[in-house]
């Protein structure tokens, strides 16, 4: 099996209230690993990640220069969406883990899909 390490999502220094959409591609499988927010202004500001629709991670960030990492284990299929936000200029979020290739046919549940705004900006794979 091919496993890739790969940064799914990297943004900062946006306009307020951002998204950014990896989709991942067909014939693999993202484990997020780890997801790092990081603030350079003054004011408190709020970050999430979904997966597939799902809320999977939050925070506020209360002041500058405050960072917060979080170690998770958390699966999109093939066609899911890693969907972040951040909500203001100023804050850097970046969402890295593994792609793994699968072989196994394994796609999301019958019903499920992802919201994804409609400012929500793809990223294709790094590679």
């Amino acid at each position: 099996m091919t496993i890739y390490s790969e940064q799914l999502l990297a943004f900062s220094f946006v306009t307020p209230s951002a998204y950014q959409n990896y989709i991942v591609p067909a014939g693999y499988r993202a484990v997020v690993r780890n997801i790092n927010v990081m603030s350079f202004e003054g004011t408190s500001e709020f970050v999430w990640v979904s997966i597939a629709g799902h809320y999977v991670w939050g925070f506020r960030i209360p002041a500058t220069s405050l960072g917060q990492n979080a170690d998770v284990r958390q699966v999109a299929y093939a066609g899911q969406s890693i969907l972040g936000y951040i909500g203001s200029a100023g804050v850097h979020l970046a969402v890295s883990g593994y792609l793994f290739a699968d072989t196994s046919g394994r796609r999301a549940r019958a019903g499920v899909a992802a919201a994804v705004p409609a400012d929500a900006v793809e990223v294709p794979p790094l590679w």
